[in-house]
């Protein structure tokens, strides 16, 4: 089969191969959905890879925003007569850019074909070694507790300045983005699916599993509508409700 016949359209595969075999009708049409199977698959794989490739660029995104903030926050230290203020944020920003190195490695670990930064962490967590939590959809679940622990005992032997804003490492925090995509994704998905626990509430309202489910949606949904632009936003409301519990209480 020629190559091209992957790449056009049905329409120039159909008057090749009438062409090739005006009096094979069974052939044709067989060929015909070899090329249509094969072409499903491609198109199948280019959308994941473009997924795959989506993820990566997100947590690397995040983590980027955080290394040019620590940056600045490194000249401002300087221009201080705090070296407990330089060494912290010259510590934190050693730790990042390991993890952008890890990150970026783990990409491209032949372990783990194909791997999106979910399944990556669960292959890390399986091996036992260490754990990466939130299925590694944050740059800060890739640090270590001990190392997150030691860079904020740095932070917070920096000396009391009046005025001085005091930074927080390791806070999930994204890249602001105006009219947040991710965002509004969730809130719909989740609006959507809460229609439905409802329904089930109403069927059986002294449920106190669908109670307790329909409660944490709506504070869940109350939370993303006030989320900053800065904020990292989870794939699921499951994953904001984890991270926020203890901001939202259950009624």
């Amino acid at each position: 089969m020629h190559k091209w016949m992957y790449t056009a359209t049905q329409r120039k595969i159909d008057s090749a191969l009438l062409r090739k075999f005006p009096d094979q009708h069974h052939l044709r049409n067989g060929l015909r959905d070899e090329i249509r199977t094969v072409k499903s698959q491609r198109r199948a794989e280019k959308i994941t890879a473009t997924h795959r490739k989506k993820l990566w660029a997100a947590l690397l995104r995040d983590l980027n925003y955080e290394y040019n903030n620590v940056r600045q926050g490194m000249k401002y230290a300087k221009t201080q007569t705090q070296p407990e203020r330089l060494h912290a944020f010259e510590n934190y920003l050693l730790v990042i850019s390991k993890v952008r190195d890890e990150i970026e490695a783990a990409q491209s670990n032949p372990d783990v074909p194909k791997p999106t930064p979910s399944n990556y962490s669960r292959w890390v967590n399986a091996k036992g070694k260490r754990q990466i939590p939130n299925n590694g959809i944050h740059w800060t679940d890739w640090v270590p507790s001990r190392i997150k622990m030691q860079v904020n005992a740095l932070f917070d032997a920096i000396p009391h300045m009046p005025k001085a804003k005091r930074k927080i490492p390791f806070q999930r925090t994204q890249r602001p983005i105006k009219n947040n995509p991710a965002l509004t994704r969730l809130i719909k998905r989740t609006e959507k699916e809460i229609a439905y626990v409802k329904q089930e509430l109403d069927i059986a309202p002294t449920e106190p599993t669908i109670r307790l489910k329909y409660n944490q949606m709506r504070q869940a949904l109350a939370r993303m509508r006030e989320m900053k632009p800065s904020e990292a936003v989870p794939h699921t409301w499951h994953g904001l409700y984890k991270f926020e519990s203890s901001k939202l209480d259950v009624v």
